[in-house]
């Protein structure tokens, strides 16, 4: 199942909303992205909503689970956010949270690399 938390971006017409493999949901807050209606293999793709929070965190919980590359994403986009507030302690969390995704990715290359000689 695909979440997408929508509001003001896509018209309620738009086709993708209407695709049985998709749950709409409202802008995304806070905890949203916990949902229990969000199961192990589904996909989350915030449109809209307060962000810096959601991503932040649900950035760290594909870091957990080793999906690095949307972790970097999600994290990444985290970032951009919290520098457009210019809030430096929240700046500094998601840095340091991406800087550990970032070691990962260097340690599975790395890992992948040596596997090969």
């Amino acid at each position: 199942m695909n979440h997408l938390y929508v509001g003001p971006t896509l018209r309620p017409r738009e086709p993708v909303l209407r695709h049985p493999r998709v749950r709409v949901h409202r802008p995304a807050r806070h905890g949203d992205l916990f949902a229990s209606s969000i199961a192990d293999g589904d996909r989350i793709v915030p449109i809209d909503g307060v962000f810096h929070y959601a991503l932040q965190h649900f950035g760290k919980h594909l870091l957990e689970k080793g999906d690095l590359v949307l972790a970097r994403s999600h994290l990444r986009e985290a970032l951009r956010l919290r520098i457009a507030k210019r809030d430096t302690g929240l700046v500094q969390s998601t840095q340091s949270a991406l800087d550990r995704v970032e070691a990962r990715i260097g340690q599975t290359v790395a890992g992948l690399a040596a596997g090969r000689e």
